[in-house]
């Protein structure tokens, strides 16, 4: 009897149950970090396409010009028929930004055009895409770009 020793039929699950455990609780950690990064992208990406999509609607809102010219993305900006600015992260008003850095060297460049054909409707045509403090477009998923159009009256 000596030198006998006796086991539970339970012995070592108490350890068995402490390494699954842990392991739940990791994957469940892991992925609550990649859901809410993803969250966060997901935010900043809507915001800048809204950014975007504003600063066009603002240009396509104007008394559009009386001459016809310019040019749209992805020309090159024609002088006079386009801009360049950012929104100020206070108040989130569209201010000119041309020749100055912004946080983040985030700019929005908007060009616009006005065409005609001699039988056809006037269209004002507006672009707008985020660009960088050299006004070149940002590209994939931090790239934002939107084209809109609207009929106007003959000038």
């Amino acid at each position: 009897m000596f030198g006998e020793c006796r086991r539970s039929h339970e012995a070592g699950w108490s350890i068995m149950g402490a390494v699954v455990v842990t392991g739940v609780v990791t994957i469940a950690l892991g992925q609550m970090v990649v859901t809410s990064t993803h969250g966060v992208l997901a935010a900043k990406r809507s915001r800048d396409e809204l950014t975007v999509r504003l600063a066009a609607s603002e240009v396509l809102n104007r008394t559009p010009p009386t001459t016809v010219g310019g040019a749209v993305a992805p020309s090159a900006p024609v002088a006079g028929w386009f801009d360049v600015v950012a929104a100020d992260p206070k108040t989130g008003a569209l201010v000119d930004a041309t020749g100055k850095s912004t946080p983040g060297g985030t700019k929005i460049l908007r060009q616009w055009r006005l065409s005609t054909e001699p039988s056809g409707p006037v269209v004002l045509s507006v672009s707008a895409a985020l660009v960088d403090d050299e006004r070149r477009p940002v590209d994939g998923p931090d790239g934002a770009a939107i084209l809109l159009s609207r009929s106007v009256r003959r000038p």
